[in-house]
């Protein structure tokens, strides 16, 4: 397996990357299973003059009810080595009826300032604790989970 190095980097330095890619976010039970949801609808930026990653996630998505009952964090994972066969996996199954880790053969890393992992092998990490949540309003039943920014990762092989 290739190895990676890991520097942290300023949220702002991959803007480009980060709005145009689809990405994977993993979150977590309280029991410590990681389930992993593939993700368009993100932003990124500076709310209430903190780094903001939000996330809008479906009701009817298990990763909904993992994100409200399990711990209260999420990481953002997006590019790199096979990580577009992990994206079509994710985006296909349910974390209710399969272990998405296992079954997509995802390897993880621990998270340097939150509990919840990171994909080894993406390109960016972004580890996010929630400090809010709040319904989409009117054109969409999506719910927002807001993520302050704890670290960003750069990985490459080393």
């Amino acid at each position: 397996m290739t190895e990676f190095t890991c520097n942290s980097f300023d949220f702002q330095d991959h803007l480009d990357e980060f709005l145009k890619e689809n990405a994977i976010l993993a979150c977590m039970e309280r029991n410590g299973r990681v389930n992993l949801i593939t993700i368009g609808w993100k932003t990124i930026g500076v709310l209430w003059s903190r780094p903001i990653i939000t996330v809008a996630i479906h009701p009817d998505r298990y990763s909904y009810k993992v994100l409200e009952e399990g711990v209260p964090e999420f990481t953002v994972n997006i590019g790199g080595p096979g990580i577009a066969a992990i994206l079509n996996y994710c985006g296909s199954h349910s974390g209710r009826t399969v272990d998405k880790v296992k079954s997509a053969h995802v390897e993880l890393r621990p998270g340097q300032n939150v509990s919840v992992p990171i994909i080894k092998g993406a390109h960016l990490a972004y580890e996010c604790k929630i400090i809010h949540t709040a319904p989409s309003g009117n054109i969409t039943r999506h719910k927002l989970f807001f993520g302050e920014i704890q670290d960003c990762f750069e990985q490459n092989p080393a």
